[in-house]
């Protein structure tokens, strides 16, 4: 549903734009400002915007070094008096927006900041000043050692392609419809000629192979045993289980690898046989120190 109702803008109050010496607007004649919307909204002439056009930067530069009201460091600064000053600068100049006294604030803290670094550079120059043409010296770049000159060249591979392939038999592999049993091809039957000057593209090799009938044929029986001894080496290994033996005699066909209570053998280590054997937890140990 249509609604008048505005979010984010708050109409500013009677008593501070009067305070602020701000105008009321006026439909009638304030449309042909810049950010009248705003303005309207606002309820005030002009726009209420923070410090932000160099027309703005260079009024309040121009405040401080000659107005009364932004000059008086002993007592500060007056803020309601500099807040009409500002005001009255922007009703008779189009590039200057009303402000609030927060907004006057906000960046007199700044321009505060900015001239404290600007005194520390101009106090610490004559410190800094032969310091910088120490570290900007061109003589330093004499010092350096010389870079060698190569010219730019294009990378050319010489060798590692091509390589010579054992021969494979077609009797060994899976047999196909389209593969006789009693031929015999090479893998260079079905790899793409050698090309000296750069790779060969995929399609000109599958052209070449897909010519040849028999090497489509002998392509699909590599191709599917390359499959299945990837697969079967991919199988994870299952791992043989030891034989389960006493604890006590290490025997494997003894009563006591279920419990060592049904071992009447003598102790592997102390040769006892009233012995309860080495500890399950401590396998590699000994019976007399295992249990300690």
């Amino acid at each position: 549903l249509p609604t008048t109702e505005a979010l984010g803008i708050l109409p500013i109050p009677l008593d501070i734009r009067a305070t602020s010496g701000m105008a009321e607007f006026n439909p009638n004649l304030d449309q042909k400002h810049r950010h009248h919307y705003l303005a309207g909204m606002q309820g005030t002439r002009k726009a209420i915007l923070p410090v932000h056009t160099p027309a703005e930067h260079d009024l309040f530069h121009t405040l401080m070094k000659s107005d009364p009201a932004f000059t008086s460091r002993s007592a500060g600064l007056n803020w309601k008096l500099c807040i009409k000053v500002w005001n009255k600068h922007a009703d008779s100049r189009k590039d200057i927006y009303y402000k609030l006294v927060e907004q006057l604030k906000t960046y007199y803290l700044e321009w505060m900041t900015n001239l404290n670094v600007k005194q520390s550079l101009s106090l610490s120059s004559g410190l800094r000043h032969p310091v910088n043409l120490a570290i900007r010296d061109p003589a330093r770049s004499t010092l350096a050692p010389p870079v060698p000159v190569r010219p730019l060249t294009s990378p050319a591979v010489t060798k590692g392609f091509n390589l010579p392939e054992p021969r494979v038999d077609a009797a060994q592999l899976p047999q196909d419809e389209s593969t006789p049993p009693s031929m015999s091809y090479s893998a260079s039957d079905i790899a793409p000629p050698p090309q000296t000057p750069g790779f060969p593209s995929q399609s000109a090799i599958t052209a070449q192979v897909v010519q040849n009938p028999r090497n489509v044929g002998l392509a699909k029986s590599v191709a599917r045993k390359r499959v299945a001894a990837e697969m079967e080496w991919s199988r994870p290994q299952k791992k043989q289980r030891q034989a389960r033996t006493c604890r006590k005699c290490k025997q494997p066909q003894c009563p006591g690898r279920q419990s060592v209570r049904n071992c009447r053998n003598p102790c592997q280590d102390c040769r006892k046989v009233n012995c309860r054997g080495r500890n399950p937890h401590k396998p590699d140990k000994k019976c007399d120190v295992a249990w300690d």
